[in-house]
């Protein structure tokens, strides 16, 4: 993954990011794929947030929080710009125009050659031409604090969702648009869920309880919130998220139920379990696929369903 301004260009110099595409350009097979993004939060929605790197070590504004222009190759390296864009800013639209037509993509028919790009938010390249676009001033899903790096050889998108800024369902609007097939993960290919934020530290996780694993090979990693403890409930509460536990707890069944599992097992209690109010433990860590029906932490299978139908 290279960004334009770590190879000492400006952030959001339009020339700067030409410069960078044409220096680098031979360092990349062909590009697959562009994508264009022309709000702030539009690039985040899709899963491109600038590291931490990009405020501490290169002077980026921290409302800048992600690229105007990716562009991914046939072996998923990427390239990000930050001068070019979509929208109605006419110095970055015309990079972007450059950008595009050297790398092979055909623009679409320009209506007023002072405005090329305008009126979209998002446009997706695919394979030489647009194949989907956000129109400006359509809903973006809210996207919590983040940030996008390579973790132990994997490109991953990390969220925190245990603040004030998102909802439950931001968590699954954000699912929908990761699992498209040109999505930030495309097809699911495995989840994890942790118990407790200690446990994913365990497992080297981050303290991330949800990990999913697309066919992008690229990972999604959410921070949840966790159940409220008598200490969080004291007049001096420590919770800060939106909606409640029960919620967000939903949401992660909805993801399993999405890929065809079940995380909630059958109540097959004896009677005189449920009336003392005995509870099996729920495992510390479910997988999906599980290999056997019978694995630990694996139950049965679903149908995809609505989320909260559940």
């Amino acid at each position: 993954m290279w960004i334009d301004f770590e190879s000492g260009v400006d952030h959001g110099s339009t020339a700067g990011s030409l410069l960078v595409f044409q220096n680098h350009r031979t360092q990349f097979t062909s590009f697959e794929h562009v994508w264009l993004f022309a709000g702030e939060r539009s690039p985040l929605a899709r899963g491109f947030y600038y590291p931490p790197s990009a405020y501490s070590r290169h002077g980026v504004s921290r409302d800048q929080r992600g690229p105007g222009l990716v562009l991914i190759d046939d072996r998923g390296d990427q390239l990000w710009l930050s001068g070019v864009a979509c929208g109605d800013e006419y110095e970055r639209t015309e990079g972007a125009l450059t950008v595009l037509q050297a790398a092979g993509f055909v623009p679409p028919p320009v209506e007023h050659p002072r405005r090329p790009l305008a009126g979209y938010d998002e446009m997706h390249f695919r394979e030489g031409r647009l194949v989907a676009a956000r129109p400006t001033g359509e809903a973006v899903p809210m996207s919590p604090s983040g940030r996008t790096a390579v973790i132990n050889g994997r490109l991953v998108n990390r969220l925190d969702f245990d603040g004030d800024t998102t909802t439950p369902a931001d968590i699954w609007a954000l699912w929908l648009l990761a699992t498209e097939a040109d999505g930030w993960l495309g097809h699911p290919v495995s989840l994890v869920l942790y118990d407790s934020r200690a446990t994913s530290e365990s497992a080297h996780h981050t303290g991330c309880q949800l990990i999913a694993t697309g066919s992008t090979g690229r990972e999604l990693w959410l921070v949840l919130p966790e159940a409220d403890q008598y200490d969080s409930l004291s007049p001096f509460p420590r919770r800060h998220y939106q909606g409640s536990y029960v919620e967000y707890s939903q949401v992660v069944s909805d993801i399993f139920r999405y890929v065809g599992a079940d995380i909630v097992p059958p109540d097959r209690r004896p009677r005189w379990r449920r009336l003392l109010g005995q509870y099996d433990a729920p495992p510390s860590v479910i997988r999906w696929p599980g290999g056997s029906r019978r694995a630990p932490g694996v139950w049965r299978p679903a149908k995809r369903t609505a989320p909260g139908s559940g």
